[in-house]
This record gives structure tokens, C-alpha cells and sequence, in this order.
């Protein structure tokens, strides 16, 4: 065996030469933070391992920029001193038209190929610059790819679940590359790692265990999102540098490089745990790292890289058929869940709007969850009783701080402590925005039992001009973790964005339909409006002529009529002068709504007692008013005509000998005031006061009490409602009768003046 090559001849070769960007790799300088893991940049770690050469050339110029010392023994011809190395002086015809195809391809490409001394070859591009390596075959692993590949593929085939699956595919890979260890080891959210599948010889097992995220740091999981297949031959070989002609550190990045060397903390992680060479292979689910095949071997392991190409798509493979089978799991659930929120969307479309309230106990049931809170229409609506003032605050810090109109869903398993007491776990979705409704699922603080391989909070602390340790104990460590909830699974939150996305398509729905129904109802209320105004204006020419000609009859020819006679005339005049009544009280009817309004501050007191005044005055009847009224936000005409119609309907109704009219109003609130006309008069049974603001509706006959149009209530309901207020009457028969007016003491835009602007 020639290989690994002797690293002490090179090393004396090059002593002249500045090793210090190599020899420096891996010592922390300064404070030492135990994060530093998470700051190596592995990608550009300017070695390789001793198995093989790499040259790295320019791809216009074609000079050999950088490389391994170990080139040389690949190229016994070249001399060792001669500084003009290209392309055409290291290789042979046919490999040089191979090469600079690569070097000339649109797009990074991997070509193996084998020199004369049965060595592979492989060249790609990284960004100006052609790389390629070699390596000997000589020590190979004699594993043949494409039939490894049918073995194991065909083995794991029949396995119906993703842990069947997981372990078959564990036991055939390490059987077939003859190999102390195979482990899959799955992520979690945090980026810890659990062994899920594991075959092994020997005694030791870490199937279970879980390992912190801090094994495999950010940088290293970066290069596993990129690469497929990561190969280490032997942990106790030392690394070659990768350096320039003048003896400068390389600069590029070796992520795509197979022969890229380790960390050393990583290599002295790996003899921590008796592993002698190591492959690792990505498992990615919808194109991000789900986990990791680890393959340990107690001593050197090489595979040539054809082989490791083969495991490269066997990688992929697995992936695709991991993501079915992890798919075809969840489905039932979420099938489950589909068919609950299809029916909410029935029930949806059948009462023609959404009122989640209506829907607690049935999304409480669609998570696993401790309580479930629904915040609508500014009103909390609970399950389990939860406190309305811890609602409100957790309400308040999810709008302040984690949800906008970008990110509507929020969940964790660690709330802080004392936000909604008694529980740590929460996911919340804000379907219609933050400020809208809120649907709020918890859970109560769960202690959680975590079998760690070794103690996940060892920690060296070297010396500042030392380089940081990794653990050395892999033995079992059982911990209690607790200050968390149950976290919330993948599904958990499908499910939640599952409710999210059908509601906002259902309400863009209802939308779209009360917009098309608003514009209906926008013409209709315009042809009507029309109609009101041609009936009233039109009809009353030809009802002024009918009037006249009845007085016209009377004076000229009233001797010559009989008595009844003078009676139908009479009679024609009466119906004549009560339809303009009813055509005048329809115009003004027709108008409110798009009447335009400013209110403003108004003297109830002052308006109240000349309305009292006239009143006097044409009708002979007195109001009392015995505390002064307040000042009121309301249209001064409106206002002043809401109090004519009260009190004109209040004289109506009340005999004269025993009459008693009163005008009052509540204690204010900050909302706004309440005014009251009340009489004794004849009182309105229960099962008719909603009608009395009926348009046209009379209790009485035309002629009785007065007469009238049967429409000033309703005019006084709909100038109330104008202001954003309600009125109500409290009645019994022989009692009398009291409205109640409530007008907002803040200005209120109508929606027929939000429609205009």
C-alpha cells in the first residue's frame, strides 16, 4: 500500500515555506466562546486529506494557482521547482479537451475519469477557477456502486412506514459496506438531533438518544444543504495544506471539494467516540436538511469517488422515498382535519358569514391542546375558563411583537413565564389581520425526559491560546427538562395554516359577494330614491289641481249641490291634501340617506325648550322638563326634527284633561347620552312596538288620534341611525309610553358617507 502518502517527506520539503494560515486553523485567539463551533468556516478550511492532490487552476489563463503538496507524487515528470504550471504541461491530450470542456460549461459540473496509473480524476468549476482532484485507488473500498445501490434499494422497498424504512435501510447499508456503524439521525426544530434507526457491532448504541445541536453546528449543517455526500478516510491521518506558488493560504471555497479536510475539533469528536473514518449523507425533505446517515467505521475507510457518486443518488433517492412515506403518514390527520374545517366552511356558506365563535368547540377539538380562546367582534369568547385579562395581555404582546399583516401564525413552546399563567405553549392565527379576530390555542407546561448521548452541557475551557475541546463522554445522560410545553409539530402548525388560508379565501368570497350585493342594492336604493322623488314631485301637480278644482266647485256651484254633494267635495279636498301629506313625508324619507350630516356640539336643553315653546304655541300643549339636558354630538336639523316627532307623537296619544309630557335624560356615559320623551298616554301593547317604525305603519285608523302619515317614527329611527345611535320605547297599555334616544358622543361617519368618500 503506497497511500497515505508520507506526510513527514512533504512537511521537510516545505519548511522554508509560511505554514501559519494552515497551522493556525482551528486555535481560538481572544476570549474563548464556547460558540466558536458555530464560527468555523469549514467550507474554507485551505486543506485536504492526505489521500489524494488537489490543483486548482484559473480558468482563463489556465495557470495552476493553487494545490496540495501532494500533486507531485501524481505528476513525477513536472519538477517541483518550475513555477509555470498549466493544464497542457501536467496532462495529456484527451484529458485536456475533457477539462476544458468543464472549465468552459455555463454551469458547475462533476466528470470522473481515471489517468494512467488507475487513478480517478474529478473536476468541477468554482466561480473563476477549475478545480481537480485525484485520488489513489490503490486502498479503496472494493463496494461496486450500481449493484450496492439495486441491494440496498431493493431490500428497504417493502417497508410501509418511514421507521420501517429508516431502520431496513440502517441494516442493509451497514451490511453492505461492511461498516462498524450506520445511524439516521433526524432533526428537531432546534436543530438537535435524534437517532432514529441505527445498526451496529458491539455494545454500544445510540438508537434513541439525542444529540445537541452544537455536534453538528450551523456552518457544518450549511455544507450538508449543499453537498450530499461528506467522506472522511482516516481521523488519524493529518491534513495536507492547500496553498498558492508564493505560499499564501488558499482563498476559495471547498464546499463542493470532495477531499476537503476536517475541522479538528470535528476529528477529535469522531475519536471521542472511537470512530476511526466516517460517511455522511443528507436526507432533505422539500429541499431542506431533515437529517443525516452517519456511517462509522473503527478504522480507515476509503471509497473511491465513484462510489461515493453512486451514494449520492442513492441519497437522493432515499429522500424522495422518505418524503412519501412521511406524506402518506400525516395524511390520514390531515384528511381528518380537511373534512373539519370543509364543514365549518359549509356551515360558512349556509348562514352566509363567519362567526368563529359559533366554531369554539370544534377548533378546540382540531389541535391537541389544553384551552382554546377565540377573540371576535372585540369580545373574547373561552374554553376552559381562561381569564379575560390574561387574554387581553397576551393579546396585546402577540400584536406588539410577533404578528403583522406578513406573519398571521405564531407558536411556541416557551411563552415567558407568567404572560398567561399556567400555560408556556401557544399557537395563534390572526386570519384577518393583527388588530382583527384571534384564534388562540394553549398548553400547560409538560416536563419533558431527554436521553442525551453524553452530557449535552460539557464544556472544555482551555487556556485562551488553546483551541476549544469537544466532549469526550458519549455514555447515556438522562435529562428533565422543564419551563416548556409539549412543542407544537409540524402538523400542528399545517393544521393552523390549513384554518388560515380557507378562511381568508371564504372571507375574500363573502367580500366579493357583499361588494357585488352592495352595488345591487346601490342601484336598487337609486332607482327607488328616483322614483320616491318623481312619485312626490310629480303627483302633487296634478293632486294641487284636484284640490283647486274641488274649491273651485264649492265656490262657484256649492248652492246648486245637494248635501252630499258638499260632502264629496269636502271629501275629495281631505284625500287630496292627506296624499301630498304622505308624498311630502315619502320625499323626506327618501332623502336621509344620502343626506349629508355635520354634527356638532348641540344644547339639548336650549334646542328641547323651543321645540317645547312652539309646540305650546300651535298645539296648546306644555312639556316638562325638570333637569337641565346636556349638550349632545348630533346634526342640529336632524336633532331639532327627532324632538318634533317625539313630542308631536306624544301629544297625539295623550287625552288633554290628563296629559303629562316629559323630557329627560340618563346619567352620561363615556359612549354618549341618552335622552327620553315620555308620556301617559295610551301606552303601545308589546307585540305591536316594533312596528310603530314601520314605514306607512299606523295602530289606529287614518282619522283617529289626528290622523297623520304613519311615518314620522320612522323618520326619527333613521335620522338616530345616521348618527351611529339607537332609539328604543319601553310601553304598556294605559301606561304610556317612553323613547329612549342614545346618541355617540364621538363623531360617526355613516356608511352612505364612507360610500361618497
Amino acid at each position: 500500500m503506497d497511500f497515505p502518502i508520507e506526510i513527514g517527506k512533504i512537511l521537510a520539503e516545505s519548511n522554508s515555506r509560511d505554514m501559519s494560515a494552515h497551522s493556525s486553523y482551528g486555535v481560538i485567539r481572544g476570549p474563548i466562546d464556547l460558540t466558536g463551533c458555530d464560527q468555523e468556516p469549514v467550507h474554507r478550511i485551505g486543506a485536504i486529506q492526505n489521500h489524494g492532490a488537489l490543483l486548482v487552476f484559473d480558468r482563463e489563463s489556465e495557470r495552476l494557482v493553487e494545490s496540495s503538496l501532494s500533486w507531485q507524487r501524481f505528476f513525477p515528470h513536472c519538477e517541483s521547482e518550475n513555477k509555470d504550471l498549466d493544464l497542457e504541461s501536467l496532462f495529456d491530450a484527451d484529458m485536456l479537451t475533457e477539462l476544458r470542456g468543464i472549465a468552459a460549461a455555463d454551469r458547475q459540473t462533476l466528470l470522473p475519469t481515471t489517468l494512467t496509473g488507475g487513478e480517478e480524476v474529478l473536476a468541477h468549476r468554482v466561480g473563476t477557477r477549475l478545480v481537480v482532484e485525484i485520488e489513489s485507488l490503490t486502498a479503496a473500498s472494493q463496494f461496486d456502486p450500481v449493484a450496492g445501490m439495486n441491494s440496498i434499494l431493493s431490500s428497504v422497498a417493502q417497508a410501509q412506514t418511514s421507521s420501517a424504512y429508516l431502520a431496513a435501510l440502517a441494516e442493509k447499508l451497514q451490511e453492505t459496506l461492511g461498516v462498524h456503524r450506520v445511524m439516521i439521525y433526524r432533526f428537531h426544530p432546534d436543530w438537535t438531533g435524534e437517532v432514529v434507526a441505527e445498526a451496529a457491532r458491539g455494545d454500544r448504541r445510540y438508537l434513541g438518544l439525542r444529540f445537541p445541536a452544537s455536534d453538528i453546528p450551523q456552518p457544518a449543517r450549511e455544507v450538508f444543504q449543499r453537498v450530499w455526500v461528506r467522506h472522511i478516510a482516516d481521523v488519524e491521518q493529518p491534513s495536507l495544506p492547500v496553498t498558492r506558488p508564493s505560499g499564501d493560504a488558499c482563498s476559495f471555497d471547498m464546499t463542493q471539494v470532495g477531499l476537503r479536510a476536517s475541522s479538528p475539533i470535528h476529528l477529535e469528536y469522531l475519536k471521542n467516540m472511537g470512530v476511526g473514518a466516517s460517511l455522511t449523507c443528507s436526507l432533505r425533505i422539500n429541499d431542506r436538511l431533515w437529517g443525516l446517515v452517519a456511517v462509522h467505521h473503527e478504522g480507515p475507510f476509503l471509497l473511491r469517488p465513484s462510489a461515493r457518486a453512486g451514494l449520492e443518488v442513492l441519497s437522493q433517492m432515499v429522500s424522495f422515498r422518505l418524503a412519501q412515506l412521511l406524506q402518506s403518514e400525516s395524511q390520514a390527520a390531515r384528511e381528518e382535519c380537511e373534512s373539519v374545517v370543509l364543514a365549518m366552511v359549509e356551515r360558512w356558506e349556509t348562514a352566509q358569514g363567519i362567526a368563529l365563535s359559533d366554531d369554539l368547540e370544534v377548533l378546540a377539538a382540531l389541535m391537541d391542546c389544553d384551552a382554546t380562546a377565540i377573540f371576535e367582534d372585540g369580545q373574547w369568547y373561552r374554553r376552559d375558563g381562561m381569564p379575560v385579562g390574561d387574554l387581553n395581555r397576551f393579546r396585546e404582546w402577540l400584536v406588539n411583537e410577533k404578528l403583522g399583516e406578513e406573519a398571521p401564525l405564531f407558536h411556541s413552546a416557551a411563552l415567558p413565564r407568567g404572560l398567561v399563567p399556567g400555560f408556556l405553549g401557544a399557537l395563534a392565527v390572526a386570519p384577518s389581520g393583527p388588530e382583527g379576530s384571534l384564534v388562540c390555542w394553549f398548553r400547560r407546561e409538560q416536563a419533558q425526559t431527554v436521553r442525551w448521548a453524553g452530557d449535552p452541557g460539557e464544556k472544555a475551557s482551555p487556556s485562551p491560546t488553546e483551541r476549544l475541546h469537544p466532549r469526550s463522554s458519549f455514555a447515556e445522560y438522562v435529562e428533565i427538562t422543564k419551563n416548556r410545553a409539549l412543542p407544537w409539530s409540524d402538523l400542528d402548525v399545517w393544521k393552523a395554516q390549513l384554518f388560515l388560508e380557507t378562511f381568508r379565501k371564504v372571507a375574500f368570497r363573502f367580500q366579493l359577494r357583499l361588494e357585488q350585493r352592495n352595488q345591487a342594492l346601490t342601484r336598487s336604493n337609486l332607482a327607488l330614491d328616483t322614483f320616491a322623488y318623481m312619485a312626490s314631485h310629480d303627483l302633487k301637480e296634478p293632486l294641487r289641481g284636484i284640490a283647486n278644482y274641488a274649491t273651485f266647485l264649492k265656490e262657484d256651484y256649492g248652492k246648486a249641490l245637494s248635501g252630499d254633494g258638499i260632502t264629496y267635495l269636502n271629501g275629495l279636498q281631505n284625500l287630496a291634501e292627506r296624499m301630498t301629506e304622505l308624498l311630502d313625508a315619502l320625499l323626506t324619507y327618501s332623502r336621509l340617506d344620502h343626506q349629508k350630516i355635520d354634527p356638532m356640539d348641540c344644547d339639548l336643553d336650549v334646542l328641547a325648550r323651543q321645540t317645547c315653546e312652539l309646540l305650546s304655541l300651535t298645539r296648546g300643549a306644555e312639556v316638562l322638563i325638570p333637569k337641565t339636558l346636556p349638550v349632545v354630538h348630533a346634526y342640529r336639523p336632524f336633532l331639532a326634527e327627532i324632538l318634533m316627532n317625539l313630542l308631536t307623537n306624544a301629544i297625539k296619544y295623550t287625552d288633554e284633561a290628563t296629559r303629562r309630557i316629559e323630557i329627560g335624560a340618563l346619567e352620561d356615559s363615556p359612549e354618549g347620552c341618552t335622552f327620553y320623551v315620555k308620556d301617559n298616554g295610551i301606552g303601545i301593547p308589546e307585540e305591536h312596538q316594533d312596528y310603530v317604525f314601520h314605514l306607512f305603519r299606523r295602530l289606529h285608523g287614518e282619522a283617529a288620534r289626528g290622523g297623520g302619515s304613519g311615518v314620522g317614527l320612522t323618520i326619527v329611527k333613521k335620522m338616530v341611525e345616521r348618527h351611529g345611535g339607537t332609539v328604543r320605547l319601553e310601553s304598556e297599555p294605559g301606561q304610556g309610553s317612553c323613547f329612549y334616544v342614545f346618541l355617540p358622543t364621538f363623531p360617526h361617519r355613516s356608511s352612505a358617507e364612507s360610500a361618497e368618500k
